[in-house]
């Protein structure tokens, strides 16, 4: 604010940007799922809740970046 004394286009950007983080949230859980060597085996019911929270995150995210566009 000391700077841009526009504080509507700061939160307006700053949802923007959070909008866009999730998205790499969701590709660095996916590569933690996926990428890498499991040391302990994830059940189905872990899996089941994996995917649903991914595709919530991707949906929350889409309607956060089309709110603003």
């Amino acid at each position: 604010y000391l700077y841009i004394e526009l504080s509507v286009l700061m939160v307006f950007f700053g949802g923007l940007i959070g909008s866009f983080m999730l998205f790499i949230v969701m590709i660095g859980a996916v590569h933690f799922k996926y990428g890498r060597e499991q040391l302990l085996p994830s059940g189905k019911v872990y899996t089941i809740a994996f995917w649903i929270s991914i595709v919530s995150i991707f949906i929350v995210g889409v309607y956060g970046i089309s709110q603003v566009i």
